[in-house]
């Protein structure tokens, strides 16, 4: 294992879980994985595999790679932060015409903040 423990890989999905509304339950039934696997993971008694992090991976909509390196079977990297390895991952999945639709959305964003259309907390004031 890398550095992540199986209690903050629990605590990590078990958010992850709270943030969509979902029981464990649905999260199985996304993940294709029974109920009875989601609850040993999160409870300790079972240790993520590959096909437990794969399956939650497509559940929620993250790259493999992600899943992986949260459950400790990969090592973490230093170089990119996850949050843009999924924004990349989902704009992948979009039609060319939506990808660049997203890389303009991306660039408006920038410029507003550049001539202070946010206050200290991100929020748009304009």
């Amino acid at each position: 294992m890398w550095n992540m423990t199986n209690t903050q890989f629990a605590d990590w999905l078990i958010l992850e879980v709270e943030k969509r509304g979902w029981s464990y339950r649905e999260l199985g039934r996304r993940a294709e994985l029974s109920a009875s696997t989601i609850s040993k993971v999160i409870t300790g008694a079972s240790l993520a595999g590959k096909d437990f992090c794969t399956g939650v991976a497509r559940a929620l909509g993250f790259p493999p790679e992600l899943v992986f390196r949260k459950a400790g079977l990969l090592p973490p990297t230093t170089d990119v932060p996850a949050t843009v390895t999924q924004v990349a991952y989902l704009v992948a999945q979009l039609d060319e015409s939506d990808q660049h639709d997203v890389i303009a959305m991306i660039e408006a964003l920038l410029e507003r903040r550049k001539k202070g259309g946010y206050n200290d907390e991100g929020v748009s004031i304009a």
